[in-house]
């Protein structure tokens, strides 16, 4: 069944890994975030809380996301749930530079949004 998918945390790398690529395509964010892709990166993430390359991934994949030119973008992963699983990703994974490289691009990418940067800044500032 499905829930032993979501228990394995290395099918879970290998679906965030198929997420990362997907992601890549230009213009793909709409569908994908009407398929509740966000929100599935987020609840692997928040299913395996100890898995760093669970965690790692998850940022990988945010950061994938949050690449798209797309108004929806900020709307999406700006929520305090996306937000505060992402902090606490970087916060246990904080020695590791690949995890903090990971959360910077997220972040990075959001902020290129310049018409939606402060209310992204006050989404991050309340998220941590």
């Amino acid at each position: 069944n499905i829930q032993q998918c979501y228990d394995d945390p290395n099918v879970v790398c290998q679906a965030l890994d198929a997420i990362i690529n997907c992601a890549k395509v230009p213009g793909v964010f709409p569908i994908m975030e009407e398929a509740g892709v966000c929100e599935g990166v987020v609840q692997c993430m928040l299913e395996h809380p100890d898995n760093m390359a669970v965690q790692y991934k998850g940022l990988l994949a945010l950061g994938a996301l949050a690449d798209h030119k797309d108004p929806l973008v900020t709307e999406s992963l700006c929520q305090p749930i996306t937000l505060e699983t992402a902090l606490k990703a970087l916060q246990k994974g904080v020695q590791n530079p690949q995890m903090a490289e990971a959360f910077a691009k997220m972040v990075s990418a959001l902020m290129d949004d310049q018409a939606n940067a402060p209310q992204t800044a006050q989404a991050l500032a309340a998220a941590g």
